[in-house]
Order: structure tokens, then C-alpha cells, then sequence
């Protein structure tokens, strides 16, 4: 992934023209950047090849992990100064993870766009995964889950998705 974001100033070249691109960039991963002409926003997101579908019993969880602890620190930022810059960039900064997919996804204004990629940038290539953030994200998510087990439909409908694809 590291290496994918060294074609990223082409990408951010060829949007200023006004139009969309999407660039496959490896086989793993792709980069994308979207912007519409006379629209002052831009959309950045990155995606991996990967997600839950790549998980097993002794790990499964992890990417949806990793996804939620991109934003606990990057680049010598902590999660308070990464959260800080991005709102006073009126930004929207998101990780997500699926079951084929997992990546982060940034909106920004189109003028403040060269900002929001210093902080994307740091965070693709830099997490510090600080290790308090860690346990703090594993005892939320753990709670989580045990309350989406005291949901009835919700835990039948993920055995019966468990069970149809085994």
C-alpha cells in the first residue's frame, strides 16, 4: 500500500482537470480520486483487497480492528490533533471494512485538498497503532459484540449467512 501512494501526485494531477479518475494501482489496492466539474468538493478513498472473507476463527475481527485504529495515530499525530485537523479542513475522514474490502475515504473541499492528502498520506503509509488505543478498541469492540449477540434477528440472520457459505 505504501508504495501505491507514490503514483498519488498524478492522481490529484489529473482530477484538477475537473474530471473523475479511478486507478487500479496494484492488485490489492486502488486509489481513487473524484471530483465533478464546477463541484467544489473532492473524494479520496483508498481500498484493499481484503476483509472478513480473508478472516479465520483465530483472527477474525482484525480488519475491522485495524480500520478503527487508522484514526488513533499516524505521523507523529495523535487521534485528538488527526480528528482536529481534519474538522478545521471541514473534512470527512472515514475507515471502513466489509467482507471483500477495507480501506478509509476522505471528503474534502477541493482548495484544501492538498492538506487532507498530507494527513491521508500519513495515514496510509505511517499508523502508530499506539498500544493504550489498542486495548481501549479491542474492550469497545468486544462490548460490541456481545451486544449484538442480545440481538435475536441480528445473530440469526449472521449464522444463517455463516451456514449458506460454508
Amino acid at each position: 500500500v505504501r508504495q501505491t501512494l507514490e503514483k498519488l501526485e498524478y492522481c490529484v494531477q489529473y482530477q484538477e482537470s475537473g474530471r473523475s479518475t479511478s486507478s487500479v494501482l496494484t492488485r490489492t489496492a486502488r486509489l481513487s480520486i473524484a471530483t465533478t466539474t464546477g463541484s467544489a468538493g473532492a473524494a479520496l478513498w483508498e481500498a484493499l483487497k481484503g476483509g472478513s472473507v480473508e478472516e479465520d476463527e483465530g483472527n477474525n475481527g482484525l480488519t475491522h480492528l485495524a480500520q478503527q485504529m487508522i484514526l488513533k495515530g499516524a505521523g507523529g499525530r495523535g487521534a485528538e490533533e488527526i480528528a482536529d485537523a481534519i474538522e478545521s479542513l471541514g473534512a470527512n475522514l472515514r475507515p471502513f471494512s466489509g467482507r471483500d474490502v477495507s480501506g478509509l475515504s476522505l471528503s474534502v473541499v477541493r482548495d484544501r485538498l492538498d492538506e487532507g492528502l498530507a494527513i491521508f498520506r500519513d495515514l496510509v503509509r505511517s499508523p502508530d497503532f499506539p498500544e493504550a488505543a489498542l486495548d481501549r478498541e479491542k474492550s469497545k469492540l468486544l462490548s460490541d459484540l456481545a451486544a449484538l449477540r442480545d440481538n435475536t434477528l441480528h445473530y440469526t440472520m449472521q449464522q444463517f449467512t455463516r451456514a449458506l457459505f460454508q
